[in-house]
């Protein structure tokens, strides 16, 4: 049996803009502008996003750090000027003592001027930072003397920048340390006019500064002059264009790699991305500012260099530095990034483990199991809902109530954990009369978010662009900061995983085009792929070049932008790629899958140890998971408490086809063995569900047989999962 066919493309581009990607959300929510204030020169005429490295420049006073990996960038207000750090891991500082008896966290030192890019016509009392073109890569930001905004300084600041590079606009250099200058030597003109200085300082770290005019009329008749003067490199004048860039020097022999490149920065960076049969690629597009055929020094991440094409491989130099939170970091010279890799398909991403569906249609995931188990299933299905004992119509208001609460949050998971509990009845157990009752209550309690009359409204938030929760506006941590953008792929990421089983289970749900809009919403908002969309920025939670989402939104943060839970991620890159299939929107489906390719790199090396784990420090790999990981620091804890399942756990739930596609069975087993084999007893609630279901990826029998031959007892279940699912998903996985 299967639903109406939806065809899946064999090829195409994957950052098509969804179909809905007109309408507006105001229509359907109305809308509200964001309490929060735009800063200089950003406009709410266009989507700004909420979610990127350059957080900190958007909130507060803006003098909070931002990491392009391997540097991070700072405004320094009490010496005007942009400051910028580079720390080795040498430098890394490890602390407290984990649950597991290793090192709780490391972190990079904050506050470390290595350089700062200053000026003469910038002081305290008239510099401010004007920001431009903020998108997925990359922003613009400007220093500019608020009494005459055509002298500044622009700082084009893009992940993975080979070189800070600082463009002077009618106004004179200044280069300082805090650290210090230890030696400052000339050495000549490379690249036909680029100035090229040699600079160690007191830390002994070596960097070089390359120094040039920009071909401009305002230049004509003037010559580039630096000296060394009160331990500052200065410029002789203001100059109208003046290029001046600067690099930490791992070794001598990278200089030659740093001349080659010097003279040429990049200002943008789009994201291309096709398909072709099983296989998928995404470029990295990185556009020059200067007029140039040259390529750029780009840093890479060891996940994406995991992926790259042999021919951006063969572009590799000898360049290798410390990133803070993502192990080393290797420079390529290069005009693009290609990653490449099969992506998961039908075969082995559909909605219930070991099913699956031909590519050219949506088939019912159907799983047999036998009579015993189906009898337990039964049994426990009417324990958990009352199927014999309750009414139609009670049941159907117990689910409705149980999905509208005052927190988006906890009403995303409970309609998904009803999802889940229609996949469980009408897939394997095989009971009509009980999956139509399930299906009526969810189609009921979406009904309520649909037309926007349940407890916690939403509202389209006109300013930034995206869609939150009222109750969030008013409060800024109210539901986890949702009305601040926190945890959006989270809390959305429930509904989307729900809505698509609700729309495999009956097709005519989304032949409304109220609940396709709806849905539409939620992943425009959380996953937008094109700027023809102009109501949400591009990719809100997901970042391209980190390889995974950021949680934090429009908050400040000493250590940068933060993830807490990488199972929570992929679920809502899971439930899009589920929602593609059912809508037929290949572009999206493969998008998705090519983000959980992504991601099964990026997670195993930053977030998920095995023991030959050589990515991350050894004192973070022996605590198997990172906890919190931010783009300055990793601390094994998590916002909510200490408890060992707590750390563990937020990053096993939900248990879905793509757990078993992620989470490595080397890693599961040394995590149980190390960490829960002795240890699980002692949980005496919901997280004691969810360490079985995960045992289930390498051992599935024995996981099988606690939820099989236990006695029944709701406080060991999950508020987002019923024990009927945990039978069928640990069942499905001995089949």
């Amino acid at each position: 049996m299967s639903s109406s066919p939806k065809v899946l493309q064999t090829s195409g581009d994957m950052f098509t803009a969804l179909t809905t990607s007109s309408t507006n959300p105001a229509t359907t929510l109305g809308s509200q502008q964001h309490p929060l204030a735009l800063k200089d020169q950003l406009t709410d005429q266009s989507p700004t996003e909420t979610n990127k490295f350059y957080g900190n420049w958007l909130v507060d006073d803006q003098s909070g750090p931002v990491w392009t990996h391997p540097y991070s960038m700072w405004w320094n207000k009490s010496a005007p000027g942009m400051a910028i750090s580079y720390r080795p891991r040498s430098a890394f500082s490890f602390g407290g003592t984990s649950v597991e008896g290793s090192s709780q966290y490391y972190f990079a030192p904050v506050g470390v001027i290595s350089f700062q890019f200053s000026a003469a016509e910038l002081t305290t009392s008239n510099t401010i930072m004007q920001l431009d073109t903020p998108e997925m890569m990359s922003i613009n930001c400007n220093l500019v003397n608020s009494n005459n905004t055509e002298q500044k300084i622009w700082f084009p600041t893009v992940q993975g920048m080979g070189f800070i590079t600082a463009k002077y606009i009618g106004t004179t250099p200044i280069i300082s340390s805090a650290v210090g200058f230890k030696s400052v030597a000339y050495v000549g003109l490379v690249n036909n006019n680029v100035q090229f200085f040699r600079i160690t300082l007191y830390d002994d770290s070596n960097w070089l500064l390359f120094a040039f005019l920009s071909p401009s009329v305002t230049n004509e008749g003037k010559n580039l002059s630096l000296s060394l003067q009160g331990g500052s490199l200065r410029g002789s004048m203001s100059y109208g264009q003046c290029v001046i860039q600067v690099a930490y020097c791992p070794t001598s022999a990278d200089e030659s790699a740093y001349i080659d490149a010097c003279g040429v920065y990049v200002r943008t960076v789009t994201v291309n991305g096709s398909s072709n049969n099983s296989t998928g690629t995404v470029e990295f597009q990185y556009h020059r500012e200067e007029t140039t055929t040259r390529p750029v020094l780009q840093f890479a991440l060891p996940h994406q260099i995991d992926l790259f094409d042999s021919a951006t491989q063969s572009t590799a130099t000898s360049i290798y530095m410390d990133s803070t939170s993502k192990g080393t970091l290797r420079a390529y010279h290069t005009t693009k990034f290609t990653l490449v890799s099969t992506l998961p398909n039908r075969s082995n991403m559909y909605f219930l483990p070991n099913t699956k569906s031909s590519e050219t249609s949506l088939d019912a995931p159907y799983l047999n199991f036998n009579q015993a188990s189906l009898n337990r299933l039964s049994s426990i299905s009417d324990l958990e809902i009352g199927f014999t004992s309750k009414s139609h119509e009670t049941i159907v208001n117990e689910i409705v109530n149980a999905c509208n609460l005052d927190s988006v949050y906890f009403s995303g998971k409970a309609i998904d954990k009803y999802a889940f509990l229609l996949l469980s009845l009408k897939y394997v157990l095989k009971d009509d009369t009980r999956a139509a009752i399930v299906a009526s209550g969810l189609k009921s309690a979406f009904a309520l978010w649909v037309s926007n009359t349940q407890q916690t409204k939403l509202v389209y938030d006109s300013k930034f662009r995206g869609i939150v929760s009222v109750s969030g506006l008013a409060s800024s941590g109210a539901d986890f900061g949702n009305g601040y953008y926190n945890d959006h792929h989270f809390h959305y990421g429930y509904f989307v995983h729900a809505a698509a089983v609700l729309a495999l289970y009956d097709p005519s749900w989304i032949a409304n085009p109220a609940n396709k809009t709806w849905v539409d919403m939620l992943v425009r908002d959380i996953a937008n792929p094109s700027e023809d969309d102009a109501f949400f920025p591009v990719s809100r939670a997901f970042d391209w070049f980190h390889g995974h989402s950021w949680a934090k939104g429009l908050f400040g943060s000493g250590d940068g932008k933060d993830e807490e839970s990488t199972s929570e991620d992929y679920h809502h890159i899971y439930g899009i790629m589920l929602w593609a299939m059912v809508t037929g929107d290949s572009s999206m489906e493969h998008r998705a899958a090519m983000q959980l390719a992504i991601m099964k790199q990026s997670f195993n090396h930053y977030f998920l140890y095995t023991s030959g784990n050589n990515t991350m420090p050894s004192a973070t790999v022996a605590n198997k998971v990172s906890g919190i990981l931010f783009e300055n620091k990793v601390d094994h804890a998590t916002y909510f408490g200490m408890n060992r399942e707590y750390i563990h756990g937020i990053q096993m739930l939900p248990l879905t086809p793509a757990s078993v596609y992620i989470r490595q069975k080397q890693f599961v087993q040394e995590e149980w063995d190390l960490l829960f084999a002795s240890y699980n007893s002692s949980v005496n609630s919901g997280w004691r569900g969810i360490l079985y279901q995960n045992l289930a990826l390498v051992n599935s029998p024995v996981a099988y047989g606690f939820f099989f031959y236990s006695d029944y007892n709701a406080n060991w279940i999950d508020g987002g999962t019923t024990w009927t699912y945990s039978l069928v998903f640990t069942g499905a996985l001995t089949l």
